[in-house]
This record gives C-alpha cells, structure tokens and sequence, in this order.
C-alpha cells in the first residue's frame, strides 16, 4: 500500500513567450526527440504514430542512448512531416532504417529528456477551426476505497462536422496518493485505457484500428495519453465516444469524505493530413472518494491559472513563481526534482512570490513541487541554453 502523496498538478511547460521560434538545427538527432523541438514527450508519440511502418536510410550510428548523434545528407530521408521541415529520419529513432514500436520503446526510454534550447512544437494548420471539446466523464460520481472508478472519454466538434482524425494526444492530472499500486507490477501504474464499442467508429469494432500510449508518473499524478490510428490515413470522420479510463482506488485512504478531480491539459488533435484541427477544450471529471477514516485531508489542488512560473524554459540561473489567485496566499516552500521525483534542491518562502536558482543544475527538465498555504502543485520546467 502506498503512503498518502500529496496532490500534484503538472500544467503546460511550453509558454507563449517562445511560440513561433526556429526550430532546433537539423544534422542532429537525439533519440526519441522526434519533433526535433528540445525535449521528448507525447507529441513525439504523435509524430512517430504518423509514419510508422514506413522505412527508410539506416543511420551509421544506430542506437536510441540519450546522446548528440550526427545526421548526414545521405542519412536523411528526404520526407518531411505535412507542415513542417522535420525529416521522417527523426522518427527512426534506433537508426535501422524503420520505424516500428522499437523507436517507440526509445521514445519511453528517453521520456520527458531535454537537451539545449527547447522550442515549440511543429504543426501545419488545417482549414478546419471550429472549437473540439475532448470530455472525460465519472460512471459513476461516487466509489469507494479500493474500489474501480471508470471514466468515460469522449471528442466532439462543435459544429458537428469533422475532419477525417488520425489522433490525439493530452495529459491527465490526477491525485496520485488515490491510485493504487498494479499488484502484478508496482512498478506500472494503475490508470488504464480501453477502446469500448462506443468508441468503434474510431477504433473500429473490435478496437484494432487504433492504439494507446500511456507514460504516468503515479507519484506525481501525472500521465501523458496518446491515441491513434494503428495505420495512418485510416482515420474515422465522426465523434463521439472513445473509450474508458479505469482507475483502481488505493484500499486504505486517509482523510474525511473527499472531492476528487481529474483534469484533461495541453489538448492536440491531428487529421489525417498531420495537420491541426483547430483549438481543442478538454473538460475533466469530479467524483467522491466515501470513507470513515477521520484522520487529516489532503492538500488541496492548486490549478495553473493559480500560479504563474517564468521564464520557462529558463536559459540563466533563476526562475520566479509567482501566485496570482487570492485564495493562494503565501508560498511556503518550492522542491526541485529530478523527473523521478528526487529532491534536488529545496527554498522556503513566506510571500506570493519566490525566485528559486537552477546555476550548477545540468540542462534538463525538472520538477518544481510548490506549497503553498492553500494547496500544493508540481510544475514542469526546462533549464536551457542561452
């Protein structure tokens, strides 16, 4: 049995002051970086879903260690992602020459690595721009210790027209000291996702026309979802429901009764032509944990509009947090964490905001766990390079 956590939130680390920038330079590859972009995450998932199974020239240096492996002319495919100027050869990232589910096992293996400046993603835009909702639903809005929670996810288009979808991708934040551990492997999380029949007209009947990629961190209540079509091109053009998330409740949680959130962030959506398919809401759910136990309450959930953290991703030493909601009232601590969870570093504080120093750390993506005395959250960040 795990002991009680406190509730994290990990919120988007990609700010608008770096949109638009030039991309990383090209000749270079770092294993599981597929959008070439700084640090490997689900987009990369994403991009590696769109051209898997196609095959290309191997690379003289075929290996998927987090290191600077150079590019040649002759190595590059001459293919590019719809949109962009990023070679197919970034999505070989063992180098053999194709890209199947071992360049996605360097994807997991190099999960949430950065290296140098980290830009903005790539993506063409579709001539689709009507408002998509990405909607997770509670079965039912109260479970028990120990219990199964089932949430149901549905995408919609709003008018109700749709353009032919080949995936989407989205992280879910979560109290991690609820899940329980996966008794067949402590090591897996115990957060699933399953294609149900509802889901057909995107995973087809017997749900083998797309597949899921889940990368969660229970310690910090975090995971990271990638849904998309098993061979691309073949995505549906309709909406509705997709599917199930199943989450197993730890047996003994302490506290009152309590409120639980799960929140959908950083929604993409992607047609068949890689292309984006215009802004995406995603809404997340709410069901009560009912216990006996009378014992102390979790830290609230402090959400991203509560608290702006800059710059991010930071090229010098320092780094503000700043609380911007009156129900956050004073900082009291800031933990930075290496992405395992391991403290790192650690600055009291007993005002709004606090600046925290990153000189000395090497360039990487790091947590910051953040109390304050209305709640506690986690934030992602990158340290880069000038």
């Amino acid at each position: 049995m795990k002991a009680l956590r406190d509730i994290v939130v990990i919120v988007a680390f990609f700010a608008p002051a770096f949109m638009g920038t030039t991309p990383l330079a090209a000749q270079q590859l770092y294993p599981g970086d597929v959008t070439n972009n700084g640090v490997v995450d689900k987009i990369d998932v994403l991009y590696w879903s769109y051209v898997r199974g196609l095959s290309g020239p191997p690379r003289d240096i075929q290996s998927g260690d987090w290191a600077p492996i150079p590019l040649s002319d002759d190595e590059l495919w001459g293919q590019t992602f719809p949109g962009t100027d990023i070679d197919y050869a970034y999505a070989d990232c063992n180098g053999d020459g194709v890209i199947n589910d071992a360049d996605l096992a360097v994807v997991n293996l190099n999960y949430w690595l950065s290296h140098g400046e980290v830009v903005a993603d790539q993506f063409g835009a579709s001539d689709i721009n009507n408002a998509q909702i990405l909607d997770l639903q509670a079965v039912d809005p109260e479970t028990s210790e120990g219990q199964e929670e089932i949430m149901t996810l549905g995408y919609g288009l709003f008018p109700d027209n749709i353009p032919s979808l080949h995936g989407m991708a989205f992280t879910l934040l979560y109290n991690g000291g609820i899940i329980a551990e996966d008794a067949s492997d402590p090591n897996q999380s115990a957060i699933y996702f399953n294609y149900t029949s509802e889901g057909a007209w995107f995973a087809g009947s017997d749900g083998s026309q797309a597949e899921v990629f889940i990368y969660s961190n229970d310690e910090l209540g975090i995971a990271d979802v990638v849904l998309y079509q098993a061979v691309a091109g073949n995505g549906p053009t309709d909406f509705g429901m997709v599917g199930e998330f199943n989450i197993i409740m730890e047996e003994v949680i302490f506290g009152l009764e309590q409120q639980e959130d799960i929140l959908i962030v950083e929604p993409q959506t992607l047609d068949n032509n890689f292309l984006t398919t215009g802004p995406v809401q995603g809404d997340g759910t709410t069901f009560f944990i009912m216990k006996s136990a009378i014992t102390s309450l979790s830290d609230l959930l402090l959400g991203e509009e509560d608290l702006n953290v800059y710059p991010n991703p930071s090229t010098g030493g320092w780094i503000t947090i700043e609380l911007t909601t009156a129900d956050a009232k004073t900082i009291k601590t800031v933990e930075v964490m290496d992405l395992s969870g391991k403290t790192i570093r650690s600055f009291q504080s007993d005002d709004k905001q606090a600046h925290i120093n990153l000189e000395g750390l090497p360039l990487s993506a790091y947590l910051l766990r953040i109390k304050t005395d209305a709640g506690s959250c986690v934030q992602r960040i990158i340290k880069g390079t000038k």
